[in-house]
């Protein structure tokens, strides 16, 4: 089933020129609020969520780059954003990246790609140390959706704490 602005309960009674609709859901309490996402290839993924950003943006028409390229298609597109819980330490961010690679069946492999940057965080030039580091993981693509998971942590950071991210885009829709 193709994205919708009902489902997202997307509010579409914005002015005329308005391209991008946009809801978000945010937890200021600690712990934050679980999340449970359900995907369209029969995974499943649950964290606690600090935030959860939607949103559609509309293209009346294919615009391109001086290369021919395609660099927004002609549609409605949406996009997900779910920030989980910011954890604390090399050892908690590096399990909780874990733990949604097993609950969507991903290979582990990526793991330590995180585990070899964090090893190398102290070795970091300051200057390049303020820009994330981290590893990411996705779904194959089912029914016109990417999906993906990343965690990143600041190398200059003492101690380190980890953000955890799921993205989600899916192909675009025509537009009502």
């Amino acid at each position: 089933m193709p994205p919708s602005v009902e489902a997202f309960g997307i509010d579409t009674d914005v002015p005329e020129n308005t391209a991008a609709l946009v809801g978000a859901y945010a937890s200021t309490g600690p712990g934050g609020r679980p999340v449970r996402l359900l995907l369209p290839g029969g995974e499943e993924v649950q964290v606690q969520a600090t935030q959860v950003i939607f949103d559609a943006l509309d293209s009346k028409e294919e615009r391109k780059d001086d290369s021919g390229a395609v660099t927004l298609p002609e549609g409605r597109l949406f996009h997900l954003q779910v920030d989980a819980l910011t954890v604390e330490g090399a050892d908690a961010g590096v399990d909780g990246y874990r733990d949604v690679l097993r609950q969507l069946d991903l290979p582990s492999t990526s793991v330590r790609k995180l585990q070899d940057k964090v090893a190398a965080a102290d070795s970091v030039d300051p200057v390049d140390a303020s820009q994330p580091v981290g590893a990411n993981a996705s779904v194959p693509k089912t029914n016109g959706l990417d999906f993906g998971v990343s965690s990143s942590f600041r190398p200059n950071d003492e101690p380190l704490l980890f953000a955890l991210r799921l993205n989600g885009a899916w192909d675009p829709v025509p537009i009502p």
